[in-house]
């Protein structure tokens, strides 16, 4: 057996992200990272996942997905829908839960196939993800919340989602890979807590509606995840979105257009997101 397994804490619950590239089966540390995974969970159980792309490859770092605007600057997290506003698993359940890092010990992104949460400049997260592509304790270690991680020949179908072509000068796929269902294993702590919503907020409608609006503000806030092998800025174009969390101030966005060529070296984070860029059903 790996020293990874070894040394990580059990996963107690589990879900499938079925693409159109095949399934990724992904085990969640529950336990250790409660509020992210029932955040990821109820997601996936209300379908929102279905019909969002990988919007975001960068080649031996991470793919990105989540967003259900498809622009790296869209989703939410279920703790800003009324119903999960107050939950007992934070910290003071009398406050109103706003998602932040859940970081653990013995949670490292050693490794290909990890999956953690992609964040916005305020340090908060919303329902962007991102999967590891190789080693990347570096740029991603006490920086974003480390949730799950794929589970056996899955990783291919990963793999292979980050094979595929580039625009030119981007990190964004030419032919995006889709989620098109999600499935829910086991619920582990959450059993009988969660249940489907009626709604879906995927909103496929309003997300071809606003990247137009929003091509011009990518250049302020953000959700990508930077390598920090480059800790200089570098100058951004118009679809080079965004600054990202608190912890990396130079964490830029998306990978729509743009030339910088240390896009590479940037740690995953998500594209500035507005509570209502996904409307609660």
């Amino acid at each position: 057996m790996s020293a990874h397994y070894t040394t990580e804490p059990p996963p107690t619950a589990s879900a499938t992200l079925h693409t159109s590239f095949g399934p990724i089966h992904i085990a969640l540390f529950a336990n250790q990272t409660p509020l992210t995974c029932k955040n990821f969970l109820q997601h996936c159980l209300d379908n929102y996942y279905a019909g969002t792309i990988f919007h975001r490859i960068v080649p031996d770092f991470i793919v990105q997905g989540g967003d259900p605007t498809g622009t790296g600057s869209g989703g939410t997290s279920i703790y800003e829908y009324p119903e999960f506003e107050y939950d007992p698993e934070a910290r003071d359940p009398n406050e109103k839960v706003v998602l932040r890092d859940e970081l653990h010990s013995r949670l490292r992104f050693n490794r290909r196939g990890l999956v953690g949460m992609a964040k916005s400049e305020d340090g908060t997260y919303g329902s962007q993800f991102f999967i590891t592509l190789a080693n990347a304790e570096r740029e991603l270690n006490g920086q974003c919340t480390l949730f799950g991680r794929v589970e056996g020949d899955s990783i291919y179908n990963v793999l292979k989602i980050a094979e595929a072509e580039r625009v030119e000068g981007t990190e964004r796929p030419v032919y995006p890979v889709k989620v098109v269902s999600c499935e829910v294993g086991e619920l582990g702590p959450f059993a009988g807590k969660l249940k489907k919503r009626e709604t879906i907020a995927t909103a496929p409608a309003a997300a071809e509606e606003k990247p137009a609006a929003k091509k011009k503000k990518k250049a302020k806030g953000g959700k990508t995840l930077r390598r920090r092998r480059h800790p200089a800025g570098q100058r951004r174009t118009e679809e080079d979105i965004t600054r990202g969390g608190a912890a990396d101030p130079e964490a830029s966005s998306l990978a729509l257009p743009e030339t910088s060529p240390l896009r590479r070296a940037q740690t995953p984070s998500q594209d500035s997101r507005s509570p209502n860029t996904t409307s609660p059903p």
